[in-house]
């Protein structure tokens, strides 16, 4: 699933157009900083090499514990294969589409 269907979404939700490379990632919604962005995108591959496709709870603990480590604590994340999700957060949410994964990474209310 190419980016660019939800590029009109992002620009609704971001002041700027986030950048990132849609051969690699595939945007479902955004709402944060672009060096927040950035860091979830590096946290993602780096949970991607270190961890078996299966240990999806390994992968989503590492994202929080990089978050909570880098931008205080409160962060929650959820990894996974075709999920839904709906979420109290306080403006700092990514849900994306990484290799085989799906990243939810977002900052709780």
């Amino acid at each position: 699933m190419p980016g660019k269907p939800f590029s009109s979404q992002i620009k609704k939700m971001s002041k700027k157009p986030l950048k990132y490379n849609p051969e690699v990632v595939t945007v479902v919604k955004v709402n944060m900083a672009q060096d927040v962005f950035d860091f979830a995108i590096d946290t993602a591959t780096t949970s991607l090499r270190k961890f078996k496709k299966e240990d999806e709870p390994g992968m989503a603990k590492h994202c929080v514990d990089k978050f909570n480590a880098e931008f205080g604590e409160h962060w929650m994340s959820v990894v996974g294969d075709n999920f839904g999700i709906a979420v109290n957060h306080e403006g700092n949410f990514a849900h994306f589409h990484m290799g085989p994964k799906e990243f939810v990474i977002y900052k709780a209310a």
